[in-house]
C-alpha cells in the first residue's frame, strides 16, 4: 500500500531545498493558489501561494541557509469533518 502522505512530505522538503528559480514550480506542485497557512507570530496568517512564498517559505531560506525538514510527528488521514477529505 501507497503512503498517501509522501507526495505532501516530499513536496514540503522541496520547498526548502530546490533552486530557487524551481520554487514556484515546486510550490504550484503542492499548494493550492488559495491556501491558508496559519503559522505562530511573528507571521501569523498567510494567505495564497505568494504569501506562502514570500512571507513564510524565502525568509526561512534565506536565514538558515542549510535548513532541512525533519519531520518528528506527521498525521494524515481521512478527515471526518469533510466529506472525502483527507489531513
Amino acid at each position: 500500500m501507497t503512503d498517501f502522505r509522501q507526495n505532501a512530505r516530499a513536496g514540503l522538503c522541496d520547498l526548502l531545498t530546490v533552486d530557487e528559480r524551481a520554487l514556484q514550480a515546486a510550490a504550484a506542485a503542492i499548494l493550492s493558489e488559495d491556501v491558508v497557512w496559519d503559522v505562530s507570530h511573528p507571521v501569523n496568517r498567510l494567505v495564497g501561494r505568494e504569501a506562502v512564498i514570500e512571507g513564510f517559505v524565502l525568509p526561512l531560506r534565506r536565514a538558515l541557509n542549510h535548513v532541512r525538514r525533519r519531520d518528528e510527528i506527521f498525521i494524515g488521514g481521512p478527515n471526518r469533518r469533510a466529506e472525502g477529505g483527507m489531513w
